[in-house]
């Protein structure tokens, strides 16, 4: 191999390197964009909806995998499934206690129109 042909392929590695380590900090940074933006949002919004869980007379929070991103409201009729994002994260130890808001809750409608009326909410969770 000559010394030319090193050169060459020296000068393309360190090109490689260099177009992913940019991606990578690149989206490293949008998602820290995406998760200070999530947190300002949690902070000032509560974390339940309008509705009680009829079992316990408060709205319930159902805690999934802190990898989920979105959770889908069934709705009954045409076109009324909406998909949103999940704002909230559960953690342990948090500075002020976190209640429930929109009190006092609505109990669950005879005939119910939506999935977000069986007061159960999603919120992330922590491991």
């Amino acid at each position: 191999m000559t010394t030319h042909s090193k050169f060459i392929c020296s000068l393309f590695v360190i090109v490689m390197i260099g177009m992913f380590a940019t991606s990578d900090t690149a989206q490293a940074k949008k998602r820290n964009r995406i998760n200070q933006w999530e947190r300002e949002h949690a902070n000032a919004t509560p974390w339940n909806g309008a509705y009680r869980h009829q079992a316990y007379s408060t709205p319930l929070a159902v805690i999934v995998p802190p990898t989920a991103a979105t959770h889908r409201l069934l709705g009954w009729g045409v076109s009324k499934n909406v998909v949103s994002p999940l704002y909230h994260q559960f953690q342990l130890g948090a500075p002020r206690a976190l209640k429930a808001g929109y009190g006092p809750y609505k109990s669950l409608p005879m005939y119910p129109s939506s999935s977000d009326q069986f007061g159960a909410y999603y919120i992330r969770g922590p491991w």
